[in-house]
């Protein structure tokens, strides 16, 4: 492996990590913690304000990286596992590219992006109904 090869690996990562990351902020089922962190991580790539500036080449950039995939492993160890995993499978049917159209079709279910694949709706819209005898009880 060499180092043209690590870079294009960490780049890949990078990216990944900013795309989950940036999902669990918009998703409102987040912890506020979670969101914290997934903000922070997040903001701190776009700030002008930075502990190596990104104008240093390579060093500025791992800099960013290093935030990246500290805050992806925080939210990863901090959320629930569930919660991540489905935001990884999402992330993984759309590649990152249609983020927009999957953050309208969350509570649908629908992901027409990627030859009729489905996943099952984040929302369950189906009415709830008490289980019998819970609302007739006599002896309340």
């Amino acid at each position: 492996m060499t180092n043209l090869d690590w870079a294009r690996r960490l780049a890949r990562q990078c990216g990944r990590e900013f795309a989950l990351l940036y999902r669990v902020l918009k998703d409102p089922r987040a912890p506020w913690y979670v969101r914290v962190i997934a903000a922070c991580s997040v903001g701190y790539v776009f700030s002008p304000i930075q502990l190596i500036p990104s104008v240093i080449p390579v060093i500025g950039q791992l800099d960013d990286a290093g935030v990246l995939v500290a805050g992806g492993w925080l939210v990863r160890s901090l959320a629930d596992p569930a919660f991540v995993r489905t935001h990884e499978l999402r992330l993984a049917h759309t590649d990152g590219a249609a983020d927009e159209h999957v953050g309208r079709d969350l509570a649908t279910g629908a992901n027409h992006r990627h030859f009729g694949a489905s996943l099952p709706p984040l929302v369950d819209n189906r009415p709830a109904v008490a289980p019998p005898g819970l609302l007739n009880n006599p002896s309340s």
